[in-house]
């Protein structure tokens, strides 16, 4: 909504695909932004970085927290 509010692309499935190949890698849709926004790829691609860290951090911690939670449920459960 952003692209297409400040007129940046025309239309709304050039500005899906232009956003999602920048978040998601360094792009793959060719430079078709105007002058004066050449730059604004870099910061979508910087913000999809910063979201891929973040979420596997959140995974991590997840991953621990589950794992205690498991563990304190089965810990005293012998197998015989």
């Amino acid at each position: 909504m952003f692209i297409i509010g400040f007129e940046i692309m025309k239309t709304p499935v050039a500005a899906i695909l232009f956003a999602g190949s920048c978040y998601t890698t360094v792009g793959f849709e060719s430079d078709t932004l105007i002058n004066g926004w050449k730059t604004f790829a870099f910061f979508i691609s910087f913000s999809g970085l910063f979201s891929l860290a973040w979420t596997t951090s959140i995974m991590i911690d997840m991953t621990t927290a589950y794992k205690n939670a498991w563990d304190q449920k089965y810990r005293h459960t012998s197998v015989y």
